[in-house]
């Protein structure tokens, strides 16, 4: 007994024994992330940066 992942298009037509199940491919996955050094963070711009990309992840989170 095996299990095996393979692209469809090496798949042989018909095999005896042979059992083929599709896998359905996952939508993409985005990660947003951010590393900031400790003394920048303050910063009104790096702040303003963290504020919008923590609201396009929260957006995304809603889809």
């Amino acid at each position: 007994m095996g299990i095996s992942l393979i692209p469809s298009i090496a798949l042989a037509p018909e095999v005896p024994g042979l059992r083929t199940v599709a896998i359905e491919p996952q939508a993409p996955t985005p990660h947003i992330g951010v590393a900031v050094i400790g003394l920048r963070r303050d910063r009104p711009e790096v702040a303003t940066l963290i504020r919008a990309l923590q609201q396009r992840a929260a957006a995304l989170d809603d889809v």
